[in-house]
């Protein structure tokens, strides 16, 4: 579900948009506020309706963006709680019989590799293979790959400048996902270093309006690609901690009021609350331009 819809009046011009979602640019009649609890009546009148928006919904008052806020916020911790109660990948086949069942290792392999790891008493089962059966990275992310039924991705087409504008660098590492491309303006390639997080791809297509595809990347690839986009300049990002759901319900009140967003939105990765707010209807894209003055970041952990 995308969250910036457009608003229903033919007489509205608009900006441009985020997955063909997109944003009134003057005042209509029309356009009332999201709260359904709204008392503010025709009072309304008198309000700038382009300001502030918060995922497709335009509030007439601090209450009523209170509102809307709060319902996201709930939104965000129930399908949380969801994801973590559920995961189709509880129950995947062991990578050493994966490498079997493919015939690229024996037996043999995999108790010395097995022992390897015994012995250390740490590590993954996939750096002891690659030692005792001298497997490439390559093979073990393929069989990770077939663990979790998703490809082995490539750097081909790797931005780092332009990826680190897709989300901020705590979410990434909240997260373990590493945006690689984006392919015909639809389609995100994410890749994850040893198994896929689900629901972090879900909020960042949510986030975006982005298709994404998941899928695994070569180890050492994956660190140096990520040492990469670290060094690159993101978004303008504001990292806070709230006490519960009730302050950070508040912090981000005042943020959107003192902002007057044309668009933004919430989505939770993690232990982290995600918040782009869209200042300016230029800015409203997928990806920001190089030039992203006009969008903000704002990130919340609720303190435990």
């Amino acid at each position: 579900m995308a969250y910036i819809d457009s608003v229903k009046d033919s007489v509205v011009l608009q900006t441009p948009s985020i997955g063909g979602k997109s944003i009134p640019s003057n005042v209509t009649e029309t356009v009332l506020c999201g709260n359904l609890q709204c008392t503010g009546g025709w009072l309304q009148r008198w309000k700038n309706r382009t300001r502030p928006y918060f995922e497709g919904q335009w509030a007439c008052s601090r209450n009523c963006l209170s509102q809307l806020v709060t319902q996201a916020v709930r939104r965000e911790v129930g399908s949380s709680i969801a994801g973590d109660e559920f995961s189709p990948h509880n129950h995947r086949i062991p990578l050493g019989l994966v490498l079997m069942a493919q015939g690229i290792i024996t037996p043999v392999q995999l108790q010395q590799a097995l022992q390897r790891q015994r012995q250390r008493g740490h590590g993954r089962i996939g750096d002891c293979l690659m030692e005792a059966a001298n497997l490439s990275e390559g093979q073990i992310t393929r069989a990770m790959g077939a663990q979790w039924n998703c490809p082995m991705l490539t750097l081909e087409g790797f931005s780092p400048e332009r990826m680190a504008r897709l989300a901020p660098q705590a979410v990434l590492e909240e997260s373990g996902m590493l945006p690689v491309r984006v392919a015909g303006g639809k389609a995100l390639y994410l890749a994850f270093e040893a198994e896929l997080n689900p629901a972090a791809a879900l909020a960042l297509e949510q986030m975006t309006d982005l298709h994404v595809h998941s899928g695994l990347l070569p180890s050492s690839q994956y660190q140096a690609a990520r040492k990469r986009l670290a060094e690159c300049k993101g978004i303008a990002t504001n990292e806070e901690t709230a006490e519960d759901q009730d302050s950070l319900v508040k912090a981000m009140v005042s943020v959107i009021e003192k902002q007057q967003p044309v668009a933004s939105r919430l989505v939770r990765v993690g232990r982290l609350y995600w918040m782009r707010l869209w200042l300016e209807g230029h800015a409203v894209s997928c990806i920001p331009g190089e030039s992203a003055e006009d969008v903000l970041d704002c990130v919340w952990r609720i303190h435990p």
